[in-house]
């Protein structure tokens, strides 16, 4: 379908307003008749043209885990994720992630682990040459459950007592780990009351300004981080 077959659709249901929210995981083009609509991109994934947006703030995120991990002792703090994952914030997990020993400087630099596709040997090979005692990471890859957990067991290290194990968007599919609620649904209902307001006001087109809103995320407690409190309880019992 063209983009202007499509646009002939909606115009003909009396669609005045889109939100664009999923994209295929590859560098994706859409076109569209621009100056007909009201448009609001959730995320980053398409990079033309420039629309107002709604996104997580990842570079907050980022940093919220790190100081959580380090007042937890965690030192040797590494990033592992697969590659798509990054483009489609527009870089900014590496960006924050980049910028994390400035920040808490008690950190040790371990290279980012970006794969195409993650893999379970290349992982355990990264988490052993760096001595990686947190790994941050999502809850899926290509909307499948990471299963860094298990990969983790097959070399005897147990999660969270050996190693901590940090989503940075935690969901359903992993409810129980320790991480970052990004809050899915809040950025949703941001997504709709910006193109409500932008119908409101009569806008419609490619925004001279683009405008980017920001959701807050919120840290989860779960069972992947050992707490200080933990550690202690453990100490005493040896």
């Amino acid at each position: 379908m063209t983009g202007r077959r499509l646009g002939e659709i909606l115009t003909a249901r009396g669609i005045s307003g889109v939100i664009l929210a999923a994209f295929p995981m590859e560098p994706h083009e859409i076109s569209l008749p621009w100056d007909d609509f009201a448009f609001v991109q959730v995320g980053h994934r398409l990079k033309l043209p420039r629309l107002d947006c709604v996104v997580s703030d990842h570079t907050e995120a980022m940093i919220m885990a790190a100081r959580m991990v380090a007042g937890c002792g965690c030192r040797r703090v590494g990033l592992a994720i697969e590659k798509y994952q990054d483009e489609i914030t527009d870089g900014r997990w590496i960006i924050g992630y980049a910028g994390l020993r400035a920040t808490v400087p008690c950190l040790a630099e371990i290279p980012a682990f970006l794969l195409v596709q993650m893999n379970a040997d290349l992982f355990l090979k990264w988490v052993n040459q760096h001595a990686v005692d947190c790994v941050l990471t999502l809850s899926t890859f290509r909307n499948e459950p990471n299963h860094m957990e298990s990969w983790l067991a097959t070399i005897g290290r147990s999660v969270p007592r050996d190693i901590g194990l940090i989503s940075l968007d935690v969901t359903s599919v992993h409810a129980d780990w320790s991480g970052v609620e990004q809050h899915s649904d809040e950025i949703g209902r941001a997504a709709v009351d910006l193109l409500f307001s932008k119908l409101q006001a009569g806008e419609r087109g490619v925004p001279r300004l683009p405008r980017t809103l920001q959701v807050h995320g919120h840290w989860h407690d779960g069972r992947t981080l050992l707490r200080p409190v933990q550690i202690q309880a453990d100490t005493s019992k040896v």
